[in-house]
């Protein structure tokens, strides 16, 4: 499994290799029960889920909302408020840095201020993303 965290009482989440999306999606579980599995980005993408924000002390935390790298298929954000039923939120795909296949949004982390720092492991370096308007209302919103 992936990364443990505490989003909406569940007690863990991560990527799982269920099902045919690359290395996998992300999965809510309570103990070994599989709560609910974020949708899986549309689109023709070769890689699955990789890394997530994790709430840690001086970064913006969340119970509801979850960040989520998925190399090619870029930066997600899903709404978690209803852990049955996660809802794809808000997307970033960057265009591909010169000098490889596809981009490869590797890592992610989200400041208290909004600002959501997403890497490309290949050439494409360190992006800044502020979120828009509706998404930064909704980050205000589900803050612990």
């Amino acid at each position: 499994m992936g990364h443990p965290a505490d989003i909406s009482g569940l007690s863990q989440i991560g990527h799982s290799a269920l099902g045919g999306f690359g290395d996998g999606m992300q999965v809510m579980r309570q103990g070994e029960e599989v709560v609910s599995v974020c949708p899986v980005p549309e689109g023709d993408f070769c890689d699955g889920a990789h890394c997530l924000h994790e709430n840690r002390p001086g970064s913006y935390r969340s119970g509801e909302l979850i960040f989520a790298t998925y190399l090619n298929a870029g930066l997600r954000v899903y709404d978690v408020a209803d852990a049955s039923s996660p809802r794809d939120i808000a997307h970033w795909i960057p265009e591909c840095p010169p000098d490889q296949a596809a981009a490869q949004v590797n890592d992610v982390w989200v400041g208290e201020d909004h600002l959501v720092y997403v890497t490309d492991r290949v050439n494409g370096g360190v992006y800044i993303l502020a979120p828009e308007p509706e998404l930064s209302a909704r980050m205000t919103a589900a803050s612990t």
